[in-house]
């Protein structure tokens, strides 16, 4: 006969959605908030990405450049040429930080 299964206790997963954490001065989804997930030991980062017009993907969650870009448009429309050009906060509140692609944040998690 068996005894009463018993259930093991993990620590909680903390998953950084859209790669942020609390109080954080940099923007989410940018390079550099990937970045500070990372120093903080983070197990899970969630990542927003929207396809380009050609082969890469643009780290926001919108399907439009406007909500959280310097841009407007579809982001379906935009090159990578121009996602390059972007930075973060919106169309009427730019930021310094420029919107990273998918392929400099698989860069920079390889490097980790």
């Amino acid at each position: 006969m068996r005894g009463p299964r018993v259930k093991v206790l993990r620590p909680p997963l903390i998953v950084h959605h859209m790669a942020a954490l609390d109080d954080m001065a940099v923007p989410q989804n940018s390079l550099e908030a990937i970045a500070a997930c990372l120093a903080a030991g983070a197990a899970v980062v969630e990542l927003d990405i929207t396809a380009l017009a050609d082969d890469d993907y643009l780290l926001v969650h919108d399907a439009v450049l406007e909500s959280e870009t310097s841009g407007r448009g579809p982001v379906a429309a935009c090159t990578v040429a121009q996602a390059r050009l972007l930075t973060t906060g919106g169309f009427r509140r730019a930021t310094a930080h420029r919107v990273p692609l998918l392929s400099e944040a698989v860069k920079l998690l390889s490097a980790h």
